[in-house]
């Protein structure tokens, strides 16, 4: 039970009671019941349902289940770790040629290797998903980069759940 395209462009429907919401528009508050328990530009929970970015409507009745999942690493952590281990051998090379003490430019080496690690892994964070199990399959309710935002919309679908299945 996936979704099924439709005739129109940018809209998707749904089996069972899930609808659409037009797309580029965030979502209007007032037209779905219950209390609000999370809203920002394009995400929107309430008791009753989960309005996402994309516009789908997903009601809290149908979810079974609501987690967190990592999303894909990039790449580019792995080239910034291998630059940082090429100009750590570059220095051994120097000290090897230039008769310096190994164990200064060891030692430099180390901290630079490490230094670009931590950034590699600061400056391209994963990106962050809560799911949901929606009857038989996975949807993405709400990715984002930022911890703190994907936790406060994980608590606002967990305890919709809550009130909605007793």
């Amino acid at each position: 039970m996936g979704l099924r395209p439709t005739s129109e462009p940018g809209r998707t429907s749904t089996p069972d009671s899930r609808r659409t919401a037009p797309t580029g528009q965030p979502p209007a508050a007032s037209r779905y019941p219950g209390r609000i328990r999370y809203q920002n530009h394009h995400t929107l929970v309430t008791d009753s349902v989960v309005v996402t970015a994309s516009g789908d409507i997903h009601p809290v009745v149908d979810l079974v289940w609501v987690g967190e999942a990592l999303g894909p690493r990039r790449r580019e952590p792995a080239r910034v770790l291998v630059a940082a281990v090429t100009a750590g051998a570059i220095l051994l090379a120097a000290a090897a040629i230039l008769d310096v003490n190994p164990w200064l430019l060891t030692g430099i080496g180390i901290a630079y290797v490490l230094a670009a690690a931590r950034l590699a892994f600061t400056r391209y964070p994963r990106r962050r998903d809560v799911i949901a199990v929606d009857d038989d399959h996975y949807v993405t309710l709400f990715s984002t980069f930022d911890r703190r935002e994907l936790g406060c919309v994980h608590r606002a679908v967990a305890r919709a759940m809550e009130i909605a299945h007793g």
